[in-house]
């Protein structure tokens, strides 16, 4: 949980070895295309922000952060941010031997980011 006690967070939780954990961002007023494989066999954290999935068949739901979602078998067409702050989806999933690589920035400087008081006073939209 968060400080407020109320949301789930992995941003201060150390996963066991079997488990990988990458940072997808979403910048503020941007799409990022959906491909299913990269979300096959995760759980999705929206760690900060709002994040938009848009279906194939042009609806849309919203989810804010502490949402927790399984976008494996979705027919998504894209994940559509909305808000005025980078949305940050943390993707979680068993480690295989092969390497997948999500995310634009390593899991170590999105926590940085995270950590930045410049980039913290942007607000959060719940």
């Amino acid at each position: 949980m968060d400080a407020a006690g109320d949301r789930l967070s992995f941003r201060s939780r150390r996963l066991p070895a079997s488990f990988s954990c990458l940072a997808v961002v979403v910048a503020p007023g941007r799409e990022r295309a959906f491909d299913e494989a990269e979300w096959r066999d995760a759980i999705v954290l929206v760690e900060r922000g709002e994040i938009g999935l848009c279906g194939v068949g042009g609806g849309r739901r919203y989810y804010s952060r502490g949402a927790v979602l399984c976008l494996d078998g979705l027919e998504l067409r894209s994940l559509h941010n909305r808000g005025p702050v980078p949305a940050v989806l943390l993707v979680v999933s068993r480690r295989a031997s092969g390497c997948r690589v999500l995310s634009p920035i390593p899991f170590q400087a999105w926590r940085r980011l995270m950590n930045d008081q410049a980039f913290n006073r942007g607000g959060e939209r719940s």
